[in-house]
C-alpha cells in the first residue's frame, strides 16, 4: 500500500477521471454523529463536575483527566466536521482537488492525535479513580498494577502519536504528490492496525480491572451482581473499539480511497469517545457496612463515585 496520504501514480492511473465540478459526496451522517456525540460528552462531563463540586466541594485527579479527555474529544469532533466540510473528506480521493491535499493529510494526522489524547485522558481518569480507591487499602500489588496500566497508556499514546506525525521525512512528503525522490517514508498501516488492537485490549483491561477486587468484597450477592454489571458496561466501549479497528483496517490497508472510506471509522471513533465518558456510571447502591479492610474500600468506592454521575 501507499506510504503517503495519496495513492501512488499507478493507482491514480486506474481511477475515474477526476470530477471537480459535481463530485459524488458523503459525510452528513459523520458530521451529525460528531455534533451529537460532542453535545452528549459536554453534558455528561459537566454533570459530573457540577456534582463533584456540589457534593465534595472539590475535584480529583480523575476529574481533571476526564476534562482533559473531553477537551481533545471536542477537538476530534471539530476536526471531523472541518475535514468533511472544508478539506475534502466528503469526496473520493480521485475527486480531491490538489489544493486540498495538504489540508486533508493534516486533518488525518490531527484526528489521530486528538483521538489518542482524548481516549488516553479518559483512561487515565479511570486509573486515577482506581488509585484513589486502593490508596488506603494497603494493597501494594493493585497499586503496582494500576501504575503499570498508567505506563502502558502513556507509552501507547506516545508511540502511535509520534508514528502518525513522523511517518515521512520530511513530514511534508506525506501530502506531496508526486512524492519527492529524496523523501523517506515508511508504511505505517500494519503499525497503526496493531496499535488499534492494543488500544482495544488496553480499554478492556482498564474497564475490567477492578472487577476481581469488587467481586471479592464481603457483600450480598445482589450487590455483587449490580456492581459487576455497572463496571462491565465498559464492554460496550470495547465492542465499539473493536468495530473501529475493523474499519481502521479497511481504510488504511484495504483501500487507497482514505477520504471516502474513513467515514465509518470516524463515526465509530466519535461514538467510542462519548461512550468512554458515559460508561463508568457511579453505583447508586447504598454503601454496605464495613466488615473488613476490603469492604471499607467498597464503602469508599460508593462515597467517592456517588459524586461522579459520568
Amino acid at each position: 500500500m501507499t506510504k503517503s496520504f495519496l495513492p501512488p501514480p499507478e493507482a491514480f492511473a486506474t481511477y475515474p477521471t477526476p470530477n471537480y465540478i459535481d463530485p459524488q459526496t458523503r459525510g452528513k451522517a459523520t458530521c451529525i454523529t460528531a455534533i451529537v456525540c460532542g453535545v452528549l460528552s459536554i453534558f455528561f462531563v459537566s454533570l459530573r463536575l457540577i456534582a463533584r463540586l456540589r457534593i465534595k466541594r472539590g475535584l480529583g485527579w480523575d476529574d481533571f483527566w476526564i476534562l482533559f479527555g473531553l477537551i481533545f474529544g471536542i477537538c476530534f469532533y471539530i476536526n471531523i466536521i472541518l475535514g468533511t466540510q472544508l478539506w475534502g473528506y466528503k469526496y473520493h480521493i480521485w475527486d480531491l482537488p490538489p489544493r486540498l491535499y495538504k489540508g486533508a493529510a493534516i486533518i488525518e494526522i490531527t484526528a489521530v492525535l486528538f483521538f489518542l489524547l482524548s481516549t488516553s485522558g479518559i483512561r487515565m481518569s479511570l486509573l486515577s479513580f482506581y488509585l484513589h480507591l486502593v490508596r488506603d487499602a494497603g494493597s501494594v500489588g493493585w497499586k503496582r498494577t494500576i501504575h503499570g496500566f498508567v505506563v502502558v497508556t502513556i507509552v501507547l499514546s506516545l508511540a502511535f502519536g509520534l508514528t502518525a506525525v513522523f511517518r515521512c521525512t520530511p513530514v511534508s512528503a506525506y501530502w506531496t504528490y508526486p512524492m519527492p525522490e529524496d523523501a523517506k517514508c515508511f508504511d505505517d498501516s500494519i503499525i497503526t492496525l496493531v496499535g488499534g488492537v492494543l488500544v482495544v485490549v488496553a480499554d478492556l483491561c482498564t474497564m475490567l480491572l477492578p472487577l476481581p477486587v469488587v467481586l471479592s468484597f464481603n457483600m450480598p450477592i445482589r450487590q455483587r451482581i449490580s456492581v459487576a454489571v455497572l463496571l462491565s458496561l465498559g464492554i460496550v466501549v470495547t465492542i465499539v473499539s473493536t468495530t473501529r479497528t475493523v474499519y481502521l483496517w479497511k481504510s488504511l490497508i484495504g483501500t487507497y480511497d482514505i477520504t471516502w472510506e474513513s467515514h465509518p471509522l470516524l463515526i465509530c471513533g466519535s461514538v467510542e469517545i462519548v461512550l468512554s465518558i458515559v460508561s463508568p456510571i457511579s453505583p447508586t447502591l447504598p454503601p454496605p457496612k464495613p466488615l473488613s479492610q476490603e469492604s471499607d474500600m467498597l464503602t469508599k468506592y460508593h462515597r467517592y463515585a456517588h459524586a461522579s454521575p459520568a
